[in-house]
């Protein structure tokens, strides 16, 4: 199981390369794209990414589970001659990273593992702290706030009811809960922040709530901490919430009067803030100086279906090299997993038939002609297997890759 999990981690370092490479060329070259595309390129790239180890470990398994049929290991064909390497290993004297990696494996799988399930029991600490923060606002809103936040909701067609409540431990307005959405505004709010500014927070609020961010933000928490080890998934995770944040912000700019009276609101915000739980959203959430950016230098704008255009052919080929990748990488791991089958090579040429006997992707035994060698008798460096005579001059050697496949230099017939 650890090996598993280890070999799948080991795989995930360069398939979220590949992903996190696609996905920061098509932000780049399409600076202008609308805030909706370039959120779901951001959150649809670390959705792939969480897929990505389910996918690899059922591969994993699948491979290991059957290699005879599924790598094709009783496969037997004769070949030109081999160079073989160096002895001790791969050539020129390095060590056999495949094998380095092999025994990293295990360890590996239990770190990954042991340090997500931490990061998983904070965040379920952190649902108890969303929630306490909720029961302990039991200061009602003023009467005052309400039509505002009527209005603001039929501005954006928001139908749930969404409670607000005044809360002593948040220093920012707050959105907590997917089912029943609550609004949590700081004590001070009443006074720090004008009618129109307090408009512009109930309208940026409510397109969270129009568009179920809290749950993709829940759902984002619980993904950073089941890969944690890798930086791409958090950069894309900090690209999804700086491009969900620019998303609500264009949608609410309509109800906010123009772009300066909402600047001015995210600034006085600002003002205030400080670090809210990581399962709620909060109104100052992601990178401010870029979001006021957008909204008073907009940049040229990329046409919608040339942003389209842009990320179905970047994905489609981020796609096609996780799928090769996948092809090449993978069936030459499976052999390498705890409980790796044992299994006979057969393989006959002019001079007489002979045989492999492999564990692990390790040579165990052969014999010759029928004839068991000794130990000694059989040496494998790397891929190639060397047959020595019983008088340790070398006999012919032949190469076993991991994707199951024997090739030699026939050997002629002995003379009568």
């Amino acid at each position: 199981m650890t090996a598993l999990a280890g070999w799948t981690a080991i795989h995930f370092a360069w398939q979220a390369c590949i992903v996190w490479a696609t996905c920061a060329l098509f932000l780049r070259a399409c600076p202008g794209a609308p805030a909706t595309l370039r959120y779901r390129a951001a959150y649809g790239s670390l959705f792939a990414l969480a897929l990505l180890p389910i996918a690899t470990a059922a591969a994993l398994a699948r491979a290991a589970a059957s290699p005879a049929q599924a790598m094709g290991w009783n496969a037997v064909q004769p070949a030109a001659a081999l160079a073989m390497p160096a002895a001790g290993g791969a050539a020129g004297g390095m060590p056999d990273l495949g094998a380095v990696l092999g025994s990293a494996a295990g360890v590996v799988g239990w770190a990954w593992l042991a340090v997500a399930a931490v990061l998983l029991l904070r965040t379920v600490g952190g649902v108890w702290q969303v929630r306490r923060m909720v029961r302990d606002a039991a200061a009602p809103a003023p009467a005052e706030w309400m039509p505002v936040l009527h209005a603001a909701a039929a501005r954006l067609g928001v139908r749930r009811p969404v409670g607000v409540r005044v809360s002593t431990r948040v220093s920012v307005p707050t959105l907590v809960g997917h089912r029943a959405p609550v609004l949590l505004m700081p004590a001070g709010a009443s006074t720090e922040l004008s009618a129109g500014e307090l408009a512009c927070v109930f309208a940026h609020e409510l397109a969270h709530v129009r568009r179920g961010d809290v749950l993709a933000n829940t759902a984002q928490v619980v993904v950073e901490a089941m890969l944690w080890f890798h930086p791409a998934v958090r950069w894309l995770s900090a690209r999804a919430r700086i491009e969900r944040e620019c998303r609500c912000d264009a949608d609410a700019l309509a109800a906010a009067g123009g772009v300066l009276p909402y600047a001015r609101a995210l600034a006085r915000l600002e003002g205030l803030r400080a670090a809210p739980a990581r399962l709620a959203l909060a109104a100052t959430g992601a990178s401010l100086p870029e979001r006021v950016r957008r909204l008073a230098v907009p940049g040229p704008r990329t046409s919608l279906r040339r942003a389209r255009a842009a990320a179905l052919g970047a994905f489609a080929a981020a796609a096609l090299l996780l799928t090769c990748g996948a092809r090449l990488l993978v069936p030459s791991t499976a052999a390498a997993l705890d409980g790796g089958a044992v299994f006979t090579v057969f393989g006959s040429d002019p001079a007489g038939p002979f045989t492999l006997s492999v564990a692990d992707g390790r040579v165990t035994g052969a014999t010759m002609s029928g004839r068991p060698l000794a130990r000694t008798q059989v040496e494998q460096r790397g891929d190639s297997v060397v047959f020595l005579r019983a008088d340790g001059r070398r006999s012919f050697a032949a190469r076993l890759d991991a994707r199951g496949s024997l090739s030699w230099a026939p050997r002629p017939a002995p003379n009568p």
